[in-house]
């Protein structure tokens, strides 16, 4: 998730348990504004209450999707029949895994006590890294535990790796040391 400093002021970033209360631009329009978004909205602000890059709202407003007043300024009522448009830009989805500092320890812990096997085929960081990218693409669940995530996202990169026969890795330093060179 985006450093909450980059938000606009006043704006909250998307939250993925939230949606309209209804399929209209009425409703719509009220679910904006309750997350911050003013008349005149900036292409920042837009992207961060829906949850999508600036790049996106960008395209479309070079596909003339969106009416800019200015440049990457827009009039919010005129924002609301593409938002329309693309219903997955507000609808309610799951949330993921999001990795805290916390999430980064225990992921340490249970690799030194329970998976120190990996350890012979992986650098320390790097399945860390590995671990903490697996988890935020998985759907998080109330009724499942950090840890047994943590212990499951491991099981699965064993099992990759039994799998596909257990290769040398390369670790993350020397890959940035041979692109240092050039």
């Amino acid at each position: 998730m985006p450093d909450t400093e980059k938000f606009p002021p006043d704006v909250s970033p998307r939250d993925f348990s939230s949606s309209p209360d209804a399929f209209s631009q009425k409703a719509v329009h009220e679910w904006l504004v309750a997350r911050g978004a003013q008349e005149i909205i900036n292409s920042d602000a837009l992207a961060t209450i829906l949850g999508i890059s600036v790049k996106t709202i960008k395209i479309a407003e070079k596909n003339k999707k969106i009416k800019a007043i200015d440049r990457s300024t827009y009039i919010l009522k005129d924002c609301i029949p593409w938002i329309m448009e693309h219903p997955k830009y507000f609808c309610q989805q799951k949330p993921h895994w999001e990795i805290t500092d916390s999430t980064v320890e225990t992921i340490k812990k249970i690799i030194r006590n329970d998976w120190r096997a990996l350890l012979r085929y992986w650098e320390f960081d790097d399945l860390c890294a590995e671990v903490q990218y697996r988890m935020i693409t998985l759907p998080k669940t109330s009724a499942c535990a950090e840890g047994i995530v943590i212990r499951r996202v491991l099981a699965k990169i064993w099992r990759d790796m039994k799998r596909k026969g257990l290769p040398n890795m390369v670790s993350l330093d020397a890959i940035n040391e041979k692109h240092e060179r050039f």
